[in-house]
């Protein structure tokens, strides 16, 4: 197994695919049933394979992803053969924090007026230290949250605009 069996919940939000799944092995509902008592072990098998099947197919789809505390915003690309990294750093711990939605706007407002942001912005990029999805899978186990993108290149800009 290559990443992690999906809950019950997760199995059942995805009933269908397993059923298409089971059926591309010649399961039927009733063989399931059976197996399931009869064999609990290869039933495992196959909920394990199909696991690693849906997560496959996620992580190879990811483009960004990030990582919001209070204090520290981490924003990812998520390229083919490296990553890269944005993070921003509160220094104004009074009026910032990441996880209040107006902290971005308070942040714009105060670089377009050229003001101290009260936040350090850092970057930087590295290849995968093991094949590329295994370690975003390893970063959404870790906390991290599958995203649009935004943040990384509205704060990929303001990185620019400095130098």
């Amino acid at each position: 197994m290559k990443y992690r069996c999906l809950s019950y919940e997760e199995l059942a939000g995805l009933e269908k695919e397993f059923v298409h799944y089971l059926a591309i092995h010649t399961i039927t509902a009733e063989d399931w049933q059976k197996m399931e008592k009869e064999n609990p072990q290869k039933a495992l098998t196959f909920i394990e394979g199909f696991s690693d099947k849906v997560f496959d197919r996620i992580l190879k789809k990811i483009k960004y992803m990030e990582l919001v505390t209070p204090t520290k915003l981490r924003a990812f690309k998520c390229e083919a053969e490296q990553i890269s990294m944005i993070v921003l750093e509160a220094i104004d711990t009074k009026n910032i924090d990441f996880t209040n939605k107006n902290t971005f706007s308070l942040i714009i407002q105060r670089f377009q007026n050229q003001e101290e942001m009260g936040v350090k912005m850092y970057r930087g990029r590295k290849n995968y230290a093991m094949p590329r999805e295994s370690e975003l899978f390893q970063m959404l186990e870790n906390g991290c949250m599958i995203a649009e993108g935004q943040l990384f290149e509205l704060f990929n800009k303001f990185i620019k605009n400095e130098n």
